[in-house]
């Protein structure tokens, strides 16, 4: 049977009055796709589009698309004209037909030093058409309140997770609380939870509804002086809580280990107990000590606790020379746990500033495991266009069919103002967007053909370029031109088990050719059809 895929660029083009326009990528000013969730044969999306040459959003959105990822409908929150910008949020779908998106509010002024950081709430019909809006305040008026996440405990109360940053009166961030707010069905607070942490800064970051109470994970980080290397280090562990609908902590869990970044998804799971995803850190150095010049790494992180928050298994994936990561995980059908982030990112600190060093990487990543913890199979996606290099995917939702539905960001390297394409990618059950890519360069093979696959063929919109082998390549890559010769995508390394979305939408129909080149030399080409 056909495997069913499809990948997509959208565009955003934003009056004041928040015109939609469709293309296949977003233009300045740049936007992201990171919520999703399934309604019937509709996906929901939600992301927001950042104010011209500034790195803070501005326009939150909320769209619904069809099964081959075409906008239907489309709702934006336009902020343009005011003076404060929206924050990455978060999309959860009600019980009741209804729509939540959560973020925090930054207004860029209010006095010389310092600006102010709100919770927000925007509640949303099964038309899009909205219901409220809420904000909720810091205690005090210098300090910031970021809502990480959120959960809709039941009809009457809607459970928030925030980050209370704290800053002096000169605007100096010195540190982070943990704290939990419970609404009524008209988003009106009712209560808060202050959790103060005088070792640690403590954020939220996912928080869900399950069968004990409300699950939320959150990450405790502190900067210390290391006596013995006479460096600055950062250490940081994972906490997950369970709240119940009062906002009261009922159980909690510290891992033992302090060697953790601190992005981390947790959701419970079908036999009573809990799994979350993250990172775990290598050679990590403070980039304001000596020396000056380092490296951050990271692999994959995924750890399953039991009903009493026991650990049962803990698991790391990819390579510890890469910055790695998951974003967030979920339970499929049959048992397995599917994780999202990012692999193969390379990044160089110098004093303050950090950069890429090594363009080719930087990818979307997807690992199935067991529920033991055994690798099933991974994947990578990346987005060749420009001289686009850091791919990442933020979310993730398994369809009934077992297809995986996944949306992300990709950001280019070119010098500020960085451009953003937003992307929302569906596969099989395999992680294919090229169908079948689980059984290509399995059986051994010299030839360079028997490793790739060019998906479809003729093309439209978007090529896949897939290739895998056992052993893994160096130094192999690929390029395109046309039947006059011209060169349409310049020499690009080829990465294993990953596949290359090519935007071909806007080239002349006709044939094109790829050319695959390995380190010894040999050169294999394929003819594809642009419709």
């Amino acid at each position: 049977m056909k495997a069913y895929t499809f990948f997509f660029f959208i565009n955003i083009s934003l009056s004041l009055l928040g015109q939609f326009n469709q293309k296949y990528g977003f233009d300045y000013p740049a936007a992201v796709i990171q919520g999703i969730v399934s309604s019937g044969d509709s996906i929901i999306i939600s992301g927001f589009v950042a104010a011209p040459f500034h790195p803070y959003p501005n326009r939150s959105f909320i769209g619904v698309a069809n099964q081959i990822g075409e906008i239907q409908h489309f709702q934006i929150l336009d902020t343009s004209n005011k003076d404060y910008w929206i924050y990455p949020a978060s999309l959860t779908k009600s019980n009741y037909g209804n729509y939540y998106f959560a973020s925090g509010i930054y207004i860029e002024k209010y006095t010389q030093f310092l600006g102010h950081i709100r919770a927000f709430v925007w509640k949303i019909d099964n038309n899009l058409d909205t219901i409220y809006t809420r904000h909720y305040f810091p205690m005090n008026i210098t300090d910031g309140l970021v809502l990480d996440n959120h959960v809709e405990y039941n009809r009457d109360t809607l459970f928030l997770l925030c980050s209370l940053d704290k800053y002096d009166n000169q605007g100096n961030f010195y540190d982070d609380d943990l704290l939990v707010i419970v609404a009524d069905s008209l988003g009106n607070e009712q209560l808060r939870k202050h959790f103060v942490d005088n070792t640690y800064r403590h954020s939220g970051w996912s928080v869900e509804k399950c069968n004990a109470g409300i699950l939320a994970a959150s990450s405790k980080v502190r900067k210390f002086h290391d006596n013995v290397s006479g460096l600055w280090k950062y250490e940081s562990c994972p906490n997950l809580l369970l709240f119940n609908s009062k906002g009261e902590i009922i159980k909690s869990y510290n891992t033992p280990s302090l060697d953790y970044r601190s992005s981390l998804w947790a959701t419970a799971t079908q036999d009573g107990g809990y799994i979350f995803c993250g990172g775990k850190l290598y050679n990590v150095h403070d980039p304001t000590s000596a020396p000056s010049q380092t490296e951050q790494f990271s692999k994959g992180y995924i750890e399953k606790l039991n009903a009493n928050f026991y650990k049962v298994w803990g698991r790391s994936f990819g390579d510890s020379t890469y910055v790695s990561g998951f974003s967030k995980i979920i339970e499929a059908h049959n048992g397995d746990y599917i994780a999202v982030g990012r692999d193969k990112a390379v990044y160089q600190t110098v004093g303050v500033d950090t950069t890429f060093i090594d363009s080719a990487m930087g990818v979307g990543w997807v690992v199935r495991v067991s529920d033991n913890g055994s690798k099933i199979w991974e994947r990578w996606y990346k987005v060749v266009y420009g001289s686009n290099s850091d791919n990442r995917l933020g979310d993730i939702y398994e369809q009934a069919d077992g297809s995986l539905v996944m949306s992300g960001v990709a950001y280019d390297d070119v010098p500020s103002p960085i451009t953003t394409y937003a992307w929302l990618v569906k596969t099989d059950s395999f992680g294919c967007l090229v169908p079948g890519c689980e059984t290509v360069g399995i059986a051994p093979s010299a030839d360079i053909a028997d490793h790739i696959k060019l998906y479809p063929n003729p093309a439209q919109s978007e090529l896949y370029l897939y290739f895998h082998t056992e052993k893994q390549p160096t130094g192999t890559s690929f390029r395109i031109w046309d039947i006059q010769g011209q060169e349409m995508i310049a020499e690009t390394p080829l990465l294993n088990s990953t596949t290359h979305i090519l935007r071909v939408r806007d080239w002349a129909k006709g044939i094109y050719f790829v050319e695959i080149r390995d380190k010894e030399g040999n050169v294999y080409t394929e003819k594809f059809v642009k419709e």
